[in-house]
């Protein structure tokens, strides 16, 4: 790969999702892969910050 990856990630109350993207020949982000899973009952409990660090 010669180009930069950029990833973009959110979490919600009840799940997390990711898109991993790269710049295309005119500078556009295009996306190459989406990720997204409902959070498990343990994984629930997390904060905030801690589901966001886990979708990334």
């Amino acid at each position: 790969f010669k180009k930069d990856f950029i990833m973009y990630s959110y979490a919600s109350a009840h799940t997390v999702s990711a898109i991993l993207m790269q710049k295309n020949e005119e500078g556009i982000e295009a996306p190459i892969a989406f990720m997204s899973c409902p959070l498990k009952e343990h994984e629930l409990k997390m904060s905030q910050i801690e589901k966001h660090a886990y979708a990334s």
